[in-house]
Protein backbone atom coordinates (compact mmCIF):
# COMPACT_ATOMS: atom_id res chain seq x y z
CA UNK A 1 0.00 0.00 0.00
CA UNK A 2 1.25 3.48 -0.89
CA UNK A 3 -0.14 6.71 0.55
CA UNK A 4 -0.05 10.01 -1.29
CA UNK A 5 -1.13 13.62 -1.08
CA UNK A 6 -2.52 15.66 -4.00
CA UNK A 7 -1.27 19.20 -4.33
CA UNK A 8 -4.05 20.65 -6.51
CA UNK A 9 -6.62 21.78 -3.93
CA UNK A 10 -3.93 22.44 -1.30
CA UNK A 11 -2.36 25.43 -3.07
CA UNK A 12 -3.36 29.06 -3.57
CA UNK A 13 -3.93 29.63 -6.41
CA UNK A 14 -5.34 26.20 -7.18
CA UNK A 15 -3.21 23.77 -9.20
CA UNK A 16 0.03 25.63 -8.53
CA UNK A 17 3.22 23.56 -8.30
CA UNK A 18 4.42 24.55 -4.84
CA UNK A 19 7.81 23.30 -3.72
CA UNK A 20 7.21 24.14 -0.06
CA UNK A 21 4.11 21.93 -0.06
CA UNK A 22 6.09 19.09 -1.63
CA UNK A 23 8.57 19.30 1.24
CA UNK A 24 5.71 19.25 3.78
CA UNK A 25 4.25 16.14 2.12
CA UNK A 26 7.61 14.43 2.48
CA UNK A 27 8.08 15.57 6.08
CA UNK A 28 4.62 14.27 6.98
CA UNK A 29 5.66 10.78 5.86
CA UNK A 30 3.70 10.24 2.64
CA UNK A 31 5.05 7.85 0.02
CA UNK A 32 4.21 9.96 -3.01
CA UNK A 33 3.09 13.38 -4.16
CA UNK A 34 0.27 13.61 -6.69
CA UNK A 35 0.70 16.61 -8.99
CA UNK A 36 -1.86 18.06 -11.43
CA UNK A 37 -0.39 16.94 -14.75
CA UNK A 38 -1.88 19.90 -16.62
CA UNK A 39 0.14 22.24 -14.36
CA UNK A 40 3.37 20.32 -14.85
CA UNK A 41 3.03 20.72 -18.59
CA UNK A 42 2.95 24.50 -18.21
CA UNK A 43 6.36 24.54 -16.51
CA UNK A 44 9.50 25.43 -18.41
CA UNK A 45 12.11 22.71 -18.78
CA UNK A 46 14.23 24.34 -16.09
CA UNK A 47 11.32 24.61 -13.63
CA UNK A 48 10.23 21.05 -14.33
CA UNK A 49 13.76 19.79 -13.77
CA UNK A 50 13.76 21.60 -10.42
CA UNK A 51 10.69 19.59 -9.41
CA UNK A 52 12.30 16.36 -10.60
CA UNK A 53 15.42 17.08 -8.58
CA UNK A 54 13.38 18.04 -5.52
CA UNK A 55 11.32 14.84 -5.39
CA UNK A 56 14.45 12.79 -5.99
CA UNK A 57 16.25 14.58 -3.16
CA UNK A 58 13.30 13.98 -0.84
CA UNK A 59 13.05 10.33 -1.92
CA UNK A 60 9.41 11.04 -2.74
CA UNK A 61 7.63 9.06 -5.44
CA UNK A 62 5.23 10.48 -8.03
CA UNK A 63 3.22 7.30 -8.42
CA UNK A 64 0.15 9.03 -9.84
CA UNK A 65 -0.77 12.33 -11.41
CA UNK A 66 -4.23 13.86 -11.73
CA UNK A 67 -5.93 16.64 -13.74
CA UNK A 68 -4.97 15.04 -17.05
CA UNK A 69 -6.41 17.66 -19.42
CA UNK A 70 -6.92 21.40 -18.94
CA UNK A 71 -10.21 23.05 -19.87
CA UNK A 72 -8.86 24.45 -23.14
CA UNK A 73 -8.19 20.97 -24.56
CA UNK A 74 -11.75 20.19 -25.57
CA UNK A 75 -12.54 16.48 -25.86
CA UNK A 76 -16.08 16.69 -27.25
CA UNK A 77 -17.10 17.44 -30.80
CA UNK A 78 -17.37 19.83 -32.55
CA UNK A 79 -14.73 21.67 -30.48
CA UNK A 80 -12.35 18.68 -30.45
CA UNK A 81 -9.11 19.53 -32.27
CA UNK A 82 -7.12 16.41 -33.10
CA UNK A 83 -3.85 18.25 -33.72
CA UNK A 84 -4.06 20.10 -30.41
CA UNK A 85 -5.09 16.92 -28.60
CA UNK A 86 -2.26 14.76 -29.96
CA UNK A 87 0.31 17.46 -29.26
CA UNK A 88 -0.89 17.81 -25.69
CA UNK A 89 -0.98 14.04 -25.21
CA UNK A 90 2.68 13.75 -26.26
CA UNK A 91 3.71 16.42 -23.75
CA UNK A 92 1.63 14.86 -20.97
CA UNK A 93 3.10 11.39 -21.34
CA UNK A 94 6.62 12.74 -21.68
CA UNK A 95 6.38 14.47 -18.32
CA UNK A 96 4.55 11.59 -16.64
CA UNK A 97 7.32 9.24 -17.76
CA UNK A 98 9.98 11.65 -16.50
CA UNK A 99 8.29 11.55 -13.09
CA UNK A 100 8.20 7.75 -13.23
CA UNK A 101 4.43 7.85 -12.74
CA UNK A 102 2.51 4.61 -13.07
CA UNK A 103 -0.95 6.18 -13.22
CA UNK A 104 -2.68 9.17 -14.77
CA UNK A 105 -6.10 10.02 -13.37
CA UNK A 106 -8.54 11.06 -16.07
CA UNK A 107 -11.18 13.26 -14.49
CA UNK A 108 -10.86 16.56 -16.34
CA UNK A 109 -14.55 17.41 -16.13
CA UNK A 110 -14.14 20.76 -17.91
CA UNK A 111 -12.28 19.18 -20.82
CA UNK A 112 -14.75 16.33 -21.30
CA UNK A 113 -17.81 18.54 -20.74
CA UNK A 114 -20.62 18.27 -23.28
CA UNK A 115 -23.03 20.89 -24.56
CA UNK A 116 -26.26 19.47 -23.18
CA UNK A 117 -28.31 21.15 -25.92
CA UNK A 118 -26.31 19.49 -28.68
CA UNK A 119 -24.82 16.27 -27.34
CA UNK A 120 -26.48 13.46 -25.43
CA UNK A 121 -24.73 11.95 -22.46
CA UNK A 122 -24.38 8.62 -24.27
CA UNK A 123 -22.79 10.22 -27.34
CA UNK A 124 -20.39 12.13 -25.11
CA UNK A 125 -19.40 8.89 -23.40
CA UNK A 126 -18.81 7.21 -26.74
CA UNK A 127 -16.52 10.07 -27.75
CA UNK A 128 -14.45 9.51 -24.60
CA UNK A 129 -14.33 5.77 -25.31
CA UNK A 130 -13.13 6.45 -28.86
CA UNK A 131 -10.33 8.69 -27.59
CA UNK A 132 -9.34 6.03 -25.07
CA UNK A 133 -9.31 3.28 -27.70
CA UNK A 134 -7.67 5.19 -30.54
CA UNK A 135 -5.22 7.46 -28.77
CA UNK A 136 -4.92 7.39 -24.99
CA UNK A 137 -4.90 3.64 -24.34
CA UNK A 138 -2.23 2.81 -26.96
CA UNK A 139 -0.10 5.74 -25.80
CA UNK A 140 -0.43 4.57 -22.21
CA UNK A 141 0.60 1.03 -23.18
CA UNK A 142 3.69 2.34 -24.98
CA UNK A 143 4.73 4.12 -21.79
CA UNK A 144 3.68 1.43 -19.27
CA UNK A 145 1.17 3.77 -17.60
CA UNK A 146 -2.41 3.09 -16.54
CA UNK A 147 -5.14 5.63 -17.26
CA UNK A 148 -7.69 5.70 -14.46
CA UNK A 149 -11.18 6.95 -15.27
CA UNK A 150 -12.50 9.25 -12.58
CA UNK A 151 -16.25 9.76 -12.15
CA UNK A 152 -17.13 13.32 -11.20
CA UNK A 153 -20.14 14.31 -9.11
CA UNK A 154 -23.21 15.70 -10.86
CA UNK A 155 -22.29 19.17 -9.66
CA UNK A 156 -18.79 18.91 -11.17
CA UNK A 157 -19.35 17.28 -14.57
CA UNK A 158 -21.98 16.10 -17.02
CA UNK A 159 -20.50 13.08 -18.81
CA UNK A 160 -19.22 10.44 -16.35
CA UNK A 161 -20.72 10.89 -12.90
CA UNK A 162 -21.03 7.65 -10.93
CA UNK A 163 -18.58 4.85 -10.29
CA UNK A 164 -20.87 2.47 -12.19
CA UNK A 165 -20.84 4.78 -15.22
CA UNK A 166 -17.06 5.08 -15.04
CA UNK A 167 -16.63 1.32 -14.82
CA UNK A 168 -18.85 0.90 -17.86
CA UNK A 169 -16.43 3.17 -19.73
CA UNK A 170 -13.59 0.90 -18.62
CA UNK A 171 -15.49 -2.20 -19.72
CA UNK A 172 -16.45 -0.78 -23.13
CA UNK A 173 -12.94 0.51 -23.78
CA UNK A 174 -11.60 -2.96 -22.98
CA UNK A 175 -7.96 -1.92 -22.87
CA UNK A 176 -5.51 -3.35 -20.30
CA UNK A 177 -4.11 0.11 -19.57
CA UNK A 178 -7.48 1.74 -18.90
CA UNK A 179 -8.81 1.16 -15.39
CA UNK A 180 -10.85 2.90 -12.70
CA UNK A 181 -10.33 5.14 -9.71
CA UNK A 182 -12.78 6.21 -7.03
CA UNK A 183 -13.09 9.61 -5.42
CA UNK A 184 -14.95 9.11 -2.16
CA UNK A 185 -15.97 12.79 -2.02
CA UNK A 186 -17.73 12.56 -5.40
CA UNK A 187 -19.51 9.44 -4.20
CA UNK A 188 -20.71 11.29 -1.11
CA UNK A 189 -21.88 14.27 -3.14
CA UNK A 190 -23.83 11.95 -5.44
CA UNK A 191 -25.37 10.00 -2.54
CA UNK A 192 -24.00 6.79 -4.05
CA UNK A 193 -24.28 3.75 -1.82
CA UNK A 194 -20.88 2.79 -0.45
CA UNK A 195 -21.64 -0.87 -1.23
CA UNK A 196 -21.51 0.01 -4.94
CA UNK A 197 -17.73 -0.13 -4.62
CA UNK A 198 -17.98 -3.93 -4.50
CA UNK A 199 -19.45 -3.97 -8.01
CA UNK A 200 -16.38 -2.26 -9.50
CA UNK A 201 -13.56 -3.13 -7.11
CA UNK A 202 -11.80 -5.48 -9.52
CA UNK A 203 -11.05 -2.49 -11.78
CA UNK A 204 -10.09 0.03 -9.07
CA UNK A 205 -6.42 1.01 -8.94
CA UNK A 206 -6.52 4.24 -6.95
CA UNK A 207 -8.69 6.06 -4.41
CA UNK A 208 -9.03 9.75 -3.56
CA UNK A 209 -10.01 10.57 0.00
CA UNK A 210 -11.56 13.75 1.32
CA UNK A 211 -14.04 14.83 3.94
CA UNK A 212 -16.96 16.96 2.84
CA UNK A 213 -16.02 20.35 1.38
CA UNK A 214 -12.54 18.94 0.62
CA UNK A 215 -11.64 18.91 4.30
CA UNK A 216 -8.61 16.99 5.54
CA UNK A 217 -9.74 14.40 8.12
CA UNK A 218 -6.89 14.67 10.59
CA UNK A 219 -8.76 13.69 13.78
CA UNK A 220 -11.67 11.53 12.65
CA UNK A 221 -13.35 10.28 9.51
CA UNK A 222 -17.02 10.72 8.75
CA UNK A 223 -19.32 7.65 8.71
CA UNK A 224 -19.22 7.28 4.91
CA UNK A 225 -15.41 7.16 4.85
CA UNK A 226 -15.31 4.75 7.78
CA UNK A 227 -17.76 2.44 6.04
CA UNK A 228 -15.87 2.66 2.74
CA UNK A 229 -12.53 1.77 4.31
CA UNK A 230 -14.05 -1.08 6.29
CA UNK A 231 -15.38 -2.49 3.03
CA UNK A 232 -12.06 -1.97 1.23
CA UNK A 233 -10.10 -3.58 4.05
CA UNK A 234 -12.44 -6.56 4.22
CA UNK A 235 -12.19 -7.13 0.47
CA UNK A 236 -8.42 -6.92 0.22
CA UNK A 237 -7.84 -3.57 -1.46
CA UNK A 238 -4.07 -3.10 -1.58
CA UNK A 239 -3.44 -0.39 -4.15
CA UNK A 240 -2.70 3.33 -3.87
CA UNK A 241 -4.71 5.92 -1.98
CA UNK A 242 -4.23 9.68 -1.68
CA UNK A 243 -5.77 12.65 0.04
CA UNK A 244 -7.21 15.26 -2.32
CA UNK A 245 -8.02 18.04 0.11
CA UNK A 246 -7.34 21.61 1.07
CA UNK A 247 -4.05 22.27 2.79
CA UNK A 248 -3.31 21.45 6.41
CA UNK A 249 -0.49 22.07 8.83
CA UNK A 250 2.36 19.59 9.01
CA UNK A 251 0.83 18.22 12.21
CA UNK A 252 -2.59 17.80 10.56
CA UNK A 253 -1.09 16.15 7.47
CA UNK A 254 0.84 13.71 9.66
CA UNK A 255 -2.22 12.93 11.79
CA UNK A 256 -4.32 12.43 8.65
CA UNK A 257 -1.80 9.92 7.29
CA UNK A 258 -1.77 7.97 10.54
CA UNK A 259 -5.57 7.99 10.61
CA UNK A 260 -5.70 6.69 7.05
CA UNK A 261 -3.34 3.87 7.84
CA UNK A 262 -5.40 2.75 10.82
CA UNK A 263 -8.48 2.51 8.60
CA UNK A 264 -7.03 0.66 5.62
CA UNK A 265 -4.47 -1.68 7.16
Amino acid sequence: MEYGYCTGFATIPLWEINKSLVKEISNAGYDFVEFPLMSLIELSEDDFNEILNLVKKLNLKCTSTCNFFPEQVKLQKPEFDETQFVSYLDKAFKRAVALDSDKIIFGSAAARKRDEKKTSKENAKQQIIKLLKDYIGPKAAQNNIHILIEPMSYSAGNVINTILEADEIVKQTNHPNVKLMIDLLHMQNNNEAVETILEVLEDVEHIHVSDLERGLPSERMNPFLLKAFKLLRKNGYNNTVSYETVSGSLKEMTQALNLLKTQIL
